[in-house]
């Protein structure tokens, strides 16, 4: 195949490995993948962190228009679930690449309504439960992370998946739709957040393990004012 080919194919086994669909068949799939570019794999859990290695990951992400349309395709079996608490929601936003290209900073970003969305998803995911602060923490690490794509990609992406739309000559403004759900995910954010043993825990331990424990005041203070309103 072409590169180009390859790009979308890699993209598309990234999907479907992240979605509890490492099989044999994909593993193949993968492992002629990762000779032919001598990439790194990163789901059978062989290889440490490693800023220098290309893995299939950091090829889909510099990707997103791809990979994100590939794992709206694939539709995992909890989209169904998650969506029935925001219907006619963007199905996009229900991937985790969605936030390399929201324009956090920007006025009218669904902060809510994304953290609420992590929330749910973790629940549909057993592994995570090892790590029950794994959401939080990602979630504002990407927020305060540099940009990876230009606003033009971003804007271009966003209103081709309907999650924007033009708003004047030069500006954009969230769908209403997604104004609405940012909204109402307020109060059900501050529900999941009461109903998580796992933050009063942490809190409640001082966090003494600083090795594998989250910074919850890093992680809640810019939100815990709007959380208690």
């Amino acid at each position: 195949m072409s590169f180009y080919f390859d790009v979308l194919f890699i993209c598309c086994l990234h999907c479907i490995a992240c979605c509890n669909s490492y099989t044999k068949g994909i593993k193949i799939l993968i492992d002629i993948m990762t000779r032919k570019y001598n990439l790194k794999c990163e789901y059978d859990n062989t290889i440490t962190e490693d800023e220098q290695a290309l893995t299939l990951y950091r090829i889909s992400l510099c990707f997103p228009s791809v990979t994100i349309s590939a794992c709206t395709a694939i539709q995992p079996s909890f989209s169904t679930s998650i969506l029935s608490n925001f219907p006619n929601l963007p199905v996009e936003l229900l991937n985790p690449y969605i936030l390399y290209i929201m324009p956090l900073k920007c006025y009218g970003t669904p902060h809510e309504l994304l953290i609420c969305i992590k929330i749910l998803l973790r629940e549909y995911w057993s592994e995570c439960e090892k790590l029950p602060l794994q959401t939080y923490n990602k979630i504002f690490d990407v927020a305060c992370s540099n940009y990876v794509f230009p606003f033009k990609l971003k804007w271009k992406l966003l209103r081709k998946w309907k999650i924007v739309k033009k708003d004047g000559t030069f500006s954009y403004r969230f769908v209403d739709n997604v104004q609405m759900y940012n909204r109402d995910a307020k109060p059900l954010i501050r529900y999941l957040k009461e109903r998580d043993s796992s933050l009063k825990e942490r809190e409640l331990s001082g966090q003494n393990d600083q090795k594998n424990s989250v910074n919850y005041q890093y992680i809640f203070s810019p939100f815990l004012q709007m959380y208690s309103g």
